[in-house]
């Protein structure tokens, strides 16, 4: 069953796995079976994609794009992912009453959270302007239509290639590298441990300190 169903994706496998583990223990502990046939599964190794963070270029035209009429609305989202590292599902739930620009912080609750832990970001870089692009009658900090608008604004800057949460590691990346410290970095991103972090999120190859400090400190 779970090879039909889930073994189109290495991921996907092991967490179906998961899932199916779990309902095995609660059927044991409520007396339902004598053993977790779960167990015995081996899932298939994940092979972690390499997903290559934004050059300074990249950067510039995604910004730029956003200056456009059209595209301004997308501002603080854009925001928000590439200076603060949060996920896509997360920005389009987060409300202006979750930054607090005097402090200059983002605060994500736990319900609004991929992984249901909150957490506070510092907001730096282009993130402390987001203050500049509120709309008086917007209450989301993203625009309703945003599959349709987030597209577009990617096409237009040029970044048709688009590989899922390159915004969240270029943020990683750069992160370290200018602030040398990975458990902030992981208390920032929203991770239980660093283990990811190791594993599938730094990149760290030609990216120079000062190109990390000038995105921090622009």
């Amino acid at each position: 069953m779970l090879e039909q169903i889930f073994g189109h994706s290495a991921h996907s496998f092991r967490k179906a796995q998961t899932i199916l583990h779990s309902i095995f223990c609660y059927g044991q502990k409520q007396g339902w079976c004598t053993h977790n046939p779960a167990k015995a599964i081996i899932a298939p190794p994940v092979v972690e994609e390499r997903i290559e963070i934004l050059s300074t270029r990249q950067i510039n035209a995604l910004l730029h794009a956003c200056e456009e009429p059209e595209f301004r609305s997308m501002a603080p989202a854009v925001y928000l992912m590439l200076w603060c590292g949060i996920r896509p599902g997360e920005v389009r739930r987060l409300r202006w009453q979750d930054i607090d620009l005097r402090e200059k912080m983002v605060y994500i609750e736990g319900q609004h959270s991929k992984t249901g832990g909150a957490r506070a970001i510092p907001l730096r870089g282009e993130a402390t302007k987001i203050g500049m692009h509120k709309r008086v009658d917007a209450d989301l900090i993203a625009p309703r239509n945003w599959n349709r608008l987030w597209k577009r604004l990617r096409n237009r800057a040029g970044l048709k290639n688009w590989q899922q949460d390159a915004l969240r590691h270029t943020f990683a990346s750069l992160h370290l590298k200018f602030f040398h410290n990975l458990p902030q970095l992981q208390e920032e991103m929203g991770h239980r441990d660093c283990s990811l972090l190791r594993t599938r999120y730094l990149n760290l190859r030609n990216i120079s300190a000062a190109a990390a400090r000038r995105f921090f400190l622009r």
